[in-house]
């Protein structure tokens, strides 16, 4: 049964039985070959404040009360994943939805490049950047969209969704700084850097005595 949890991001997968009519030749090919390892087709909606909001070709996004709005007609409800908590206002839900929507459009739909779920993880990651200021979403399972990040690894379908980087735009300039633990990453990050950097002028001390010694022998 579906989360009525409004304080939450609720991720809404259903499994799709067969390949949708018009889906490319190639991806439908990936569908046989990969499911036989586990790696099935989804489709996905997101559900925040109690609004669903699903991604599609033609429409772009949607924004319903009814969660049977935009579910193709070969998707059998699988089950609701709780991605967080958001404690936006709807204003700021719908602005993030909205900065979302420069990418994610009717024409810019793509079965492997930009789908339904790579919408639901890009707006679950910029309201959880908007709302926490955390850099990641760590909750999205990976299992949803991996036909599709697979297919593209193989086949070269033009431009890819980048959530990372879609979803910090999405969410704007009301992202806080970084927290602590990210400052101490990438000081973490730094120290190692010159550390490696301090390891190899060593390295080239010690090989620089070594000619000497050499040449000394000579």
């Amino acid at each position: 049964m579906q989360s009525t949890d409004d304080d939450q991001i609720i991720l809404n997968v259903y499994e799709l039985s067969t390949a949708s009519e018009g889906e490319a030749a190639n991806y439908a090919f990936f569908q046989r070959m990969l499911s036989n390892v586990g790696m099935n087709t989804y489709h996905t909606s997101l559900k925040v404040n109690g609004f669903f909001y699903i991604f599609g070709a033609g429409a772009g996004i949607c924004k319903t009360r009814n969660s049977n709005i935009g579910v193709p007609d070969n998707a059998t409800f699988k089950e609701s994943i709780t991605l967080g908590p958001c404690n936006l206002r709807q204003d700021a839900i719908n602005e993030v939805m909205n900065r979302l929507g420069e990418h994610f459009h009717g024409s810019s739909y793509h079965l492997a490049n930009r789908n339904c779920n790579h919408f639901t993880e890009t707006f679950a990651t910029a309201l959880t950047m908007r709302d926490s200021g955390a850099l990641k979403l760590t909750t999205y399972p990976g299992w949803v969209n991996r036909l599709a990040k697979t297919s593209t690894t193989f086949v070269n379908h033009g431009d890819v969704c980048d959530v990372q980087k879609e979803a910090q735009h999405a969410a704007g300039d009301k992202i806080p700084n970084r927290s602590d633990e990210e400052q101490k990453e990438a000081s973490s990050s730094t120290s190692s850097s010159k550390g490696k950097q301090e390891k190899r002028q060593l390295t080239e001390k010690q090989k620089a005595i070594l000619a000497k010694l050499k040449k000394g022998k000579s």
